[in-house]
Parts: structure tokens; sequence; C-alpha cells
């Protein structure tokens, strides 16, 4: 049923999921090796000429960026990525957040999550200042 759609939100696409699959603890556990160490703070850098910021992680596979959309300004995220899961964390005020894509709109609350398929283009605008996070697969190339 959503293979139609372009920005899907997780909780739309949680409805047409099948159940999580329980496996025992025991099971869990014996692919699971824990190692505690001391946490490494992460600090972002800004990416010249855009509302985002990236932070470095130790994973080559994984990439976060915050991204600070000002009131009245418009965020665009190219087709040259992979999927993207984009997340609103926090407003100044309440403001209207938007997620467009091609012909569609979804309205954004707090706390809303978004799938981003790979190589959709996407638009974020906002009312009043927003603070996105997004997870995605670092860009690789020249």
């Amino acid at each position: 049923m959503l293979k139609n759609c372009v920005l899907v939100t997780f909780a739309a696409a949680w409805k047409y999921a099948p159940p999580p699959r329980l496996l025992p603890l025991d099971v869990l556990l014996a692919n699971v090796e824990f190692v505690g160490k001391e946490a490494e703070t992460l600090h972002a850098s800004p990416i010249g000429g855009t509302p985002e910021w990236v932070y470095n992680t130790p994973a080559g596979e994984f990439e976060l960026r915050r991204i600070e959309v000002a009131a009245a300004q418009s965020h665009e995220s190219g087709i040259a990525y992979s999927a993207e899961i984009v997340i609103l964390v926090a407003t100044e005020a309440e403001p209207r957040v938007t997620a467009v894509s091609g012909d569609q709109t979804l309205a954004l609350r707090k706390g809303d999550a978004i799938l981003v398929p790979h190589g959709l283009a996407y638009t974020i605008t906002a009312t009043a200042p927003a603070r996105l996070y997004k997870a995605t697969v670092p860009a690789t190339g020249p």
C-alpha cells in the first residue's frame, strides 16, 4: 500500500509493517558483545553555504547531520543521497514545518520522523526556527 508514497512518516509505515519477530533473550545475547568504554562527544562542523552541520562519526557507513532551518527559510536536499531518516527535534515556537517532494507535502510536528528513499529530492520549510536531525550514509566521491 505504501509503494506509491515518496515521503512516509514512521507512524504510517509501521501501520503496514509486519509484526516484529520476537527472539528469546539468550539468542539475542549470544550474538551481542557488550564492551563498556568512555563515550566520545561528537562536535558538529558547518557545511558551507547550507543550514546543515555534520557530526563525523567513527562509523564510515553512518553520518548524522543537524539542519537548522530559520523562519521563512527552506532547506533543499538533492537526489545524490542515500535513504535518509529526518526527525524534527526542536522548535522555538510552534511553526508549521513541512517536507515537500514533487506534489506530496507532509506537515511535521515536534518528534515526527520521515523516511526519505534513496534518490528523492525534498524541501523542508518552516514558519519559525526549527532544528531537525537526519541520519544518512556519507556521500562518497570527488
